[in-house]
């Protein structure tokens, strides 16, 4: 199982029609499309306080990568995560920053489990 891990300070996450929220606005390779779940953590140092089972991925509309440009929270990209959200992973609320990523500079990470 893929978990993608994002350090999102909530400016960029809205409920779609469809009931899932998304996350947005990211720079995210192939692999990291690939997620099976997202974590959305406020720091590294902290579990994650949100996230869920990922449903899809879209591109940004131009009128969101116009919007995000007044915000400096968003990273620039053009990926938009749109999941399910879980209150809990493995029986704990929150999950633990995970994947090779972790150097201060580092907002996204994948990490590959065995579950």
């Amino acid at each position: 199982m893929k978990i993608l891990h994002l350090v999102e300070k909530g400016s960029g996450l809205q409920q779609s029609d469809e009931g899932h929220l998304e996350s947005f606005i990211w720079p995210l390779d192939a692999d990291e499309q690939s997620a099976e779940y997202v974590a959305l953590h406020k720091q590294k140092s902290q579990r994650s306080w949100k996230g869920g089972r990922v449903v899809g991925m879209r591109e940004a509309t131009d009128d969101e990568i116009s919007a995000a440009a007044d915000d400096k929270n968003l990273r620039k990209g053009k990926i938009v995560v749109q999941f399910v959200p879980m209150r809990e992973y493995n029986g704990r609320p929150g999950v633990r920053w995970g994947g090779g990523r972790r150097g201060s500079m580092a907002y996204k990470s994948l990490e590959e489990t065995k579950n």
